[in-house]
């Protein structure tokens, strides 16, 4: 009975470097598609618990302008002023957002008029 665990043991451990390459390949194609663009609308997300006050003092702090406002106060649509549109998205993190996207699945946490 030993014998049997220890061989069912052996051929389930061998899917977890396939796995794990498979969990990687994935988070490294989805972090390049939600990558902000130069110079594009990006999607500003602050701390859950921000008003959406602090939203836009994070934009105007990285000297960007509000498209539009999410569903939540936490989320905004950005996009550069005309000074140096390239480090917009690093101007953002230094000036307090938590994550700075590519606004494509931020359809739904728009607001609908």
């Amino acid at each position: 009975m030993t014998r049997s665990t220890a061989h069912e043991n052996d051929r389930s451990s061998g899917y977890g470097a396939p796995l794990l390459y498979g969990l990687v390949l994935t988070l490294v194609i989805l972090a390049a598609y939600f990558m902000p663009r130069s110079g594009a609308d990006v999607a500003v997300l602050v701390s859950p618990f921000a008003s959406r006050a602090a939203a836009a003092n994070a934009v105007a702090r990285a000297d960007g302008l509000i498209v539009d406002t999410g569903r939540w106060p936490f989320i905004v649509l950005a996009r550069p002023s005309a000074t140096d549109a390239a480090t917009f998205p690093a101007r953002l993190y230094k000036s307090g957002a938590l994550i700075v996207f590519s606004p494509g699945i931020m359809a739904g946490c728009l607001k609908k008029d």
